[in-house]
């Protein structure tokens, strides 16, 4: 038997059956646009960025009532991201000077900035690299009118993952799942933060 050794970023001791969340990959479409479809791609992204951010306040009021107002201010950090003028005027550029289509734009901004967390001395700074990453996927969903399908939990699950989002943690059935295991983050990740808070061992 393999023996496979991490860091515990939750305390506790689970026994359960592992179930295997598939990462889904997000496909979109770049293309190079004409003068006069400018106004509709930054239109579009606005659309977007407006839905994302609902999408945002929603699931902070639902980790408020599950978990705290700390918990919730994940959200609320996500929301600040795509409010961020400098981001936005970012992508703006990138649709009015590269010509490129907003979900383009959009992606390739939120690299530059995923970078240039991730370059950051501070352990905490830099887990907030995902938090940038994890709010311009949702737009980015949007955008290209992705959808994700819930997997359905069996009892007693130990959930493994390349990675999980603050939304999957709150949307999580806590009666189902004893215990979550991820490649990535760290014990300052928000994952790790809201496993903590839910009572949920995670490594």
């Amino acid at each position: 038997m393999e023996e496979l050794i991490g860091v515990a970023a939750s305390s506790g001791i689970a026994i359960g059956k592992v179930q295997l969340k598939q990462k889904n990959k997000l496909s979109y479409t770049t293309n190079k646009i004409k003068e006069d479809e400018i106004d509709k791609e930054i239109n579009s992204l606005m659309s977007s960025l407006k839905k994302a951010i609902k999408e945002l306040e929603i699931l902070q009021e639902n980790a408020r009532d599950k978990m705290g107002e700390e918990e919730a201010e994940i959200f609320a950090v996500q929301v600040t991201i795509l409010s961020d003028p400098d981001l936005l005027d970012l992508i703006e550029n990138k649709i009015k000077n590269d010509k490129l289509n907003a979900a383009a734009a959009l992606a390739e901004s939120i690299e530059e900035y995923v970078l240039i967390f991730k370059s950051m001395p501070d352990e905490y700074m830099r887990e907030r690299a995902a938090d940038v990453r994890h709010a311009g996927d949702r737009v980015l969903k949007i955008l290209s009118g992705s959808h994700e399908e819930s997997e359905a939990l069996s009892a007693d699950s130990i959930l493994v993952a390349e990675d999980l989002t603050a939304a999957d943690i709150v949307n999580i059935d806590t009666e189902m799942v004893k215990a979550i295991i991820t490649r990535e983050g760290s014990k300052t990740s928000h994952v790790a933060i809201m496993a903590r808070s839910l009572g949920i061992a995670r490594q």
